[in-house]
């Protein structure tokens, strides 16, 4: 008779909660050991992975991320966050048509400024076709930012200004300024403004869908670790 697969043990050692199946402890797709710093996060990826039959989902690709890519390689994922501010959705704006315009005045203005004020960086506005690229000082301080969280918390963040395609909204989610429904409205304001005019389409619902789970599995990963 074949053996019913065995369910993901947790271990403590040290200050970290590694996984185990059938003695053998769970390794990342880069061949790390999967080394989780909260146990409540480390309960929740089992779960998680037992509901999808040892299939990964939102959870564990986010600690894999973490244990992979930022843990090793901080300096130059920090680099790169940096960089993206030049992107961020919120600072790029068009003057026609007019309702967008006058939404982005109405609703992103208020978050500019918020962030502005939190984090003492002055961004500029771009209403350019080309790149507008913010200020060295500005990016400095938005790094110094970003060396200021411990690396899951920065995997965290991360992963949601990914997929919000905004550093500021990603800010705002973590200081619980907006919650996640907010800031997908604000990230897919144009989106929203052309469904308005145009209809929408099941793509692109799918899509969106798709960003809403990835932004949720990111502000549950924040809220496990605490």
């Amino acid at each position: 008779m074949k053996k019913s697969p065995q369910p993901l043990q947790m271990k403590k050692q040290a200050e970290n909660f590694f996984l185990e199946k059938e003695g053998k402890t769970l390794r990342t797709p880069k061949g790390n050991f999967v080394a989780i710093p909260s146990e409540k996060l480390a309960l929740a990826v089992i779960r998680e992975q037992e509901s999808l039959n040892n299939h990964n989902g939102f959870l564990s690709k986010l600690c894999f991320t973490a244990l992979d890519y930022i843990i090793p390689g901080h300096s130059h994922v920090i680099e790169s966050a940096v960089y993206q501010l030049d992107h961020d959705t919120l600072l790029h704006w068009s003057e026609l048509p007019k309702e967008l315009h006058a939404a982005q005045q109405e609703r992103w203005l208020p978050l500019i400024v918020w962030f502005g004020q939190k984090y003492e960086i002055e961004l500029d506005i771009s209403y350019s076709l080309h790149l507008q690229h913010q200020s060295t000082s500005a990016k400095q301080q938005f790094g110094r930012m970003l060396q200021n969280l411990d690396l899951w918390h920065l995997t965290g963040f991360l992963g949601l200004a990914q997929e919000l395609s905004s550093s500021i909204l990603a800010c705002a989610v973590y200081q619980q300024e907006i919650n996640i429904s907010q800031a997908l409205e604000l990230s897919l304001l144009e989106e929203k403004v052309q469904i308005g005019k145009w209809g929408d389409d099941p793509f692109l619902q799918k899509k969106r869908q798709l960003i809403e789970q990835e932004c949720l599995a990111a502000q549950q990963f924040l809220k496990l670790l605490s």
